[in-house]
């Protein structure tokens, strides 16, 4: 009976130990993770200006989404803004 009780206790808090953990985030935007696709997305917010690669795809998640993108020819760097509406970013780890 106390073996029984002490496997149930440990699985117990193996559980909470595992649901507990995950991805962190930071205070303006919402990174997940998908584990079987290995896509990380990142929730744009207006008016911030983000870098993206040849590798990264801006995903239109509402109607009245507009997204600005700007490239630069000399530093060959790509930077998008939303302008309105509701977007994410997404890649492959």
């Amino acid at each position: 009976m106390k073996i029984k009780t002490f496997v149930y206790i440990n699985l117990s808090l193996l559980i909470i130990l595992l649901t507990a953990c995950g991805g962190g985030s930071d205070d303006s935007e919402i990174s997940q993770d998908n584990p079987v696709t290995n896509i990380r997305s990142i929730e744009m917010i207006i008016g911030k200006s983000y870098t993206v690669s040849e590798n990264q795809t801006i995903v239109k998640e509402a109607n009245n989404t507009l997204v600005e993108i700007e490239s630069d020819i000399n530093t060959k760097k790509t930077t998008a803004i939303l302008k309105s509406g509701k977007a994410r970013i997404e890649y492959v780890k």
